[in-house]
């Protein structure tokens, strides 16, 4: 089996060496992909469905690039000193990836950017770190910046055609990173370049984290607005603090609870659940940690108006942080704690 894979491999470098070769594949690939297309954006949604529909996230690869592995040949092109060295590598590892049907991020933003170059729209590789869909930690990462109408807009190709589950990988399309806003970007992807955060210089390595989502999942469910804007809070012992959350559909729609930052959630603390006996005898069966939890935070308000959540609570002693939770389980927001 390893020699097949070894074997495979190779045949794709060889396909891949020479460079008129790999350019016309891509190149007519795009002409394929886009024809009879017109519309600029139009080119590129028929890029980003052919590249999530036929390229596959190569898991094993990744864990061999986390072990100092190389993944991609050079193909003798070892330095970008040049567009044109640039432009030779991005069609020796889009060749490559559609050969293979395979790729980590590279291959992903490498096919992404030839072909939408061959089909007329700029577009670069951007390069950086990201919290991965693998893993909670900051890893290496590429993704792509394109321009349409003038304007600069993110693309993250790799995370947009699917997810990974332990040594597996599931395709399934999520349009939440084509075309996504900056801000939301920055939530979990640091450019090298502080330029392609698309944002002001205040969004920089210095202030890259600090804001409280925890899981942009909460942005697909509607989440539009919430309050306080950085992760860190400064309080006094005892002083209250109030958390606000905006939705695009009535708050009610959401099952919104509150924990300790490394507790579980419990059922005590979500805001739609009353302290009753009734409540307090089959939380206590269930939970047994119910009073250590509750203990520690204390929900004194909530108030909801329009599509907007706000409630007000109380730690009870000096925690580390706060967690907010939609939808049991679902961590959203994390605020970390710090006593004056």
């Amino acid at each position: 089996m390893i020699r097949i894979i070894s074997v495979f491999f190779f045949l794709a470098i060889v396909n891949c060496a020479f460079s008129q070769t790999r350019y016309d594949s891509i190149k007519s690939l795009s002409a394929k992909i886009t024809l009879g297309i017109k519309d600029e954006r139009k080119k590129l949604d028929a890029i980003l469905y052919w590249v999530t529909d036929n390229i596959e996230y190569d898991v094993v690869s990744y864990k061999k690039s986390l072990r100092g592995q190389k993944i991609y040949p050079d193909f003798g092109i070892r330095q970008m000193d040049s567009i044109a060295r640039e432009k030779e590598y991005d069609e020796a590892i889009a060749c490559m990836t559609v050969y293979l049907k395979k790729a980590v991020c590279e291959g992903y933003a490498r096919l992404f950017k030839s072909l939408c170059i061959h089909s007329g729209i700029q577009c670069v590789v951007v390069s950086g770190k990201a919290k991965t869909l693998l893993s909670d930690q900051l890893a290496g990462h590429a993704w792509n910046a394109v321009k349409l109408d003038g304007k600069w807009q993110l693309v993250d190709p790799t995370w947009a055609s699917g997810y990974v589950n332990g040594d597996s990988f599931t395709k399934e399309r999520n349009l939440f990173y084509y075309l996504t806003s900056p801000e939301i970007m920055f939530i979990n992807h640091l450019p090298n370049e502080q330029k392609w955060t698309l944002l002001d210089k205040s969004f920089n390595s210095l202030t890259f984290g600090q804001s409280p989502i925890e899981d942009v999942s909460v942005i697909e469910k509607g989440l539009v607005d919430y309050s306080p804007k950085k992760r860190g809070l400064k309080i006094k012992k005892g002083q209250l603090i109030t958390i606000s959350l905006q939705f695009n559909k009535p708050p009610s729609k959401f099952n919104i609870g509150i924990s300790e930052s490394g507790r579980p959630e419990t059922r005590a603390s979500r805001l739609n659940i009353e302290l009753t006996d009734k409540v307090y005898d089959s939380l206590n069966n269930i939970d047994p940690d119910y009073f250590k939890t509750i203990e520690k935070i204390q929900i004194l308000s909530q108030k909801i108006i329009g599509n907007k959540v706000e409630f007000v609570i109380k730690p009870l002693s000096e925690i580390k942080g706060i967690n907010i939770h939609i939808d049991y389980g679902f961590t959203a927001l994390s605020y970390d704690i710090v006593y004056l």
